[in-house]
């Protein structure tokens, strides 16, 4: 699909992998897309990964496909509202570990991190934020916050807690 859209439209010059977790794939896999990428592709690209599942040797392949940016979800600095509220099993030890290897990079290619925080989150505290602006006070320079309001989702058990809590009604 990106050969056909370069063919397409030449005038395009970077692409943006929007799959949740770009990383999460097996090194086998990164080392196939490295080769595709770089023999039919050659351009720069954006991609989303996740603390738990970057590391050196798929930064490497990615970083020598075209990879020059990526974003990376924080959520929130505190870890008790990323395990109790969004059920993500990652610590600010391994956000702040992620990216001090993505920013690793940041010497012979421009990699750029784009952060993810979660904002207007009812069941935050102000010391949650705090800890949020903590973390964020860790990482190296440059780097982009993307600042998300929490989103409700119907189905969710969020959404079902917000509802009990009487955040929602």
């Amino acid at each position: 699909e990106m050969a056909e859209v370069k063919n397409k439209f030449p005038f395009i010059k970077r692409f943006k992998i929007m799959d949740d977790n770009f990383t999460g794939n097996n090194i086998e896999w990164i080392k196939e897309f490295n080769k595709q990428y770089k023999q039919k592709i050659n351009l720069p690209f954006y991609c989303l990964v996740s603390p738990s599942t970057v590391n050196e040797e798929k930064l490497d392949l990615l970083v020598d496909a075209g990879l020059n940016s990526v974003q990376i979800g924080l959520q929130s600095g505190s870890d008790q509202i990323n395990s109790q509220i969004y059920f993500r099993p990652i610590r600010a030890g391994d956000f702040l570990k992620a990216m001090n290897l993505i920013q690793k990079y940041q010497g012979c290619l421009y990699v750029l991190a784009d952060v993810d925080v979660i904002v207007a989150n009812p069941y935050e505290s102000e010391e949650d934020m705090i800890k949020t602006i903590n973390v964020l006070n860790q990482i190296k320079r440059p780097f982009m916050i993307n600042m998300c309001s929490l989103t409700f989702y119907p189905g969710t058990a969020l959404y079902q807690r917000a509802i009990a809590d009487k955040i929602l009604t």
